[in-house]
């Protein structure tokens, strides 16, 4: 049945410096709201107002869990599709999208970076954007809260739960210094309790930071895209850290970890399918040059691949050779075997053209449908959350992002809402 949204929405692009080079710039923690479930009109947003002091860096950490209730809900209610948040930069608002076409508008703020749950039950958000000083962890059904603080003058940035919803971990990075200290730090989700473990950047022996981007289906390993803090380098690639059970904390240098995919051989943030045995990236051969491209930084990919995560092999799906390339982002299909992706042709800086396109578990390929392109737009971000219905965020001018609805069966887009800030949180898995 074709999705219909009668809602707004909207995502912010993708950006290389959101995991390549934060710039930590801690605000003080915001209160927590809690939500509502009621669906509202379209919702107002007062921006917050600009970081007044950079406190300086502290040599202990200071991790604070606070619990209001106990964890006895039920899952989210099962229409939901996808959680976005939208409004201005400064005060996002929490969205739900919802099967029957309305919005749910839950009444509180999230920053970029911010993340849910599998079952949409439980949201993990900064407490600011770009850097934050602590992170926001809310259940949605019993209004559990947990308050996590970094270690004074460290920022906070990307977020991941375990796929058995029990866990949370972050990233959190010391301001720029020689060898930047950084750690992960894991929050049980039971009780608020945390366990940290500490690195040093040490390029020389390839130790980096780096951002969770999802659990690996075995439970223990969390996938890391490591980069080079405070720098316009490309990725320097994705890890496989082995957490303990348990709260103990110790350093990053004692834990098993093992590379998945070495630095520079890939160009966009990989992505796990529901069975979280597999990456979903992009990459590029060294080689290759789309034609009509004059970029003045260089992203062009025209390669898509996936890599089985417990033997860390790769496997090319897709390769464009005849001058068009691929879009900035990929998504894998509820059912863990069809690939939603784009392919285009440049005009300068910019896109020319761009369609959705569709790869099956047997390997064909089918176009979709073209995608609306701003005059200035070159940003896109997939999620393919039901088995008919995808989102797709684009750039629309240097303020503005759009959220499509994507009728996966009849290639039909549907313009949702457009905002100054926009981002998916992440699907809501279907019951």
């Amino acid at each position: 049945m074709r999705l219909r949204f009668l809602c707004c929405a909207a995502l912010t692009i993708l950006t290389v410096a959101g995991c390549l080079g934060p710039q930590p710039s801690p605000t003080p923690t915001l209160p927590v709201q809690r939500p509502t479930l009621t669906p509202t009109s379209e919702p107002t947003w007062t921006p917050a107002p600009p970081p007044t002091a950079t406190p300086e860096p502290a040599p202990t950490a200071t991790a604070t869990a606070i619990p209001t209730a106990s964890l006895t809900a039920t899952p989210p209610p099962p229409e939901w599709i996808a959680l976005y948040g939208a409004g201005s930069e400064q005060a996002p608002r929490l969205h739900a999208l919802v099967g029957d076409g309305s919005r749910r508008d839950l009444e509180m703020n999230v920053y970029r970076g911010a993340t849910v749950s599998g079952s949409g039950r439980w949201i993990a958000s900064p407490s600011s954007f770009p850097s934050a000083a602590s992170v926001i962890i809310t259940d949605l059904q019993d209004e559990t809260v947990y308050v996590i603080d970094a270690r004074e003058g460290w920022g906070i940035y990307d977020m991941a739960f375990d796929r058995a919803e029990a866990r949370l971990a972050f990233l959190e990075l010391a301001p720029a210094q020689r060898n930047v200290p950084w750690a992960i730090v894991v929050v049980d989700l039971a009780d608020g309790t945390t366990a940290r473990f500490e690195g040093t950047t040490r390029p020389e022996a390839g130790v980096y930071p780096g951002n969770p981007l999802a659990w690996a289906s075995a439970g223990r390993e969390l996938l890391l895209g490591t980069f080079l803090p405070y720098s316009d380098g490309l990725y320097a690639g994705v890890q496989a850290l082995e957490i303990p059970p348990g709260t103990a904390s110790a350093p990053v240098d004692a834990l098993e970890q093992r590379t998945l995919i070495p630095g520079g051989e890939y160009r966009s943030v990989p992505h796990l399918p529901p069975d979280g045995a597999r990456l979903l990236y992009l990459a590029r051969d060294p080689n290759y040059m789309p034609a009509d491209y004059t970029p003045a930084l260089d992203f062009a990919v025209n390669q898509l691949w996936t890599l089985d995560i417990a033997s860390a092999t790769p496997t090319m799906l897709v390769e464009v050779t005849d001058g068009d390339a691929l879009g900035g982002d990929a998504a894998w299909a509820p059912d863990g075997e069809r690939i939603l992706f784009a392919r285009g042709h440049y005009a300068g800086m910019d896109w020319g053209s761009l369609a959705l396109h569709v790869r099956d578990g047997a390997g064909t390929v089918q176009e979709l449908a073209p995608l609306p392109l701003a005059e200035e737009g070159t940003g896109l971000r997939l999620a393919w959350c039901r088995p008919d219905v995808a989102l797709a965020v684009l750039t629309a001018g240097p303020d503005l992002t759009q959220l499509h609805a994507v009728d996966v069966e009849t290639g039909d887009l549907e313009l949702l809402t457009s905002a100054e800030t926009l981002f998916v949180l992440g699907c809501v898995q279907a019951p």
